[in-house]
């Protein structure tokens, strides 16, 4: 997409796009007003990439204490017959660990 250079703030410029909206714009190169530019589209901002990022953490966060909550025994069941054994369940009743 192309833009039209409308106002010059020091590294910064004001830039009609294709569709008539008025975008202000960073550059890295001396532009004058009524140059051309060719502009990329929306790329991710800061602010995108601290929400990404956030979201993440919380999600690492939450699966971690599911795992952890997951694979520790609650209950303990022994029986002493001939030969003992004894079983380590979690929270959904699945064996963790069975000795005997």
């Amino acid at each position: 997409m192309k833009g039209l250079v409308l106002e010059v703030r020091g590294k910064t410029v004001l830039v009609m796009d294709e569709t008539g909206v008025i975008r202000r714009v960073r550059v890295r190169h001396p532009v004058a007003v009524g140059q051309r530019l060719a502009l990329a589209g929306p790329g991710m901002t800061r602010q995108s990439v601290a929400w990404i990022a956030a979201t993440a953490a919380v999600l690492l966060l939450v699966s971690g204490f599911g795992w952890w909550g997951f694979l520790q025994p609650v209950r303990y069941i022994s029986l002493d017959v001939n030969p003992a054994f004894s079983l380590a369940l979690n929270r959904l009743d699945l064996v963790l660990s069975a000795e005997g």
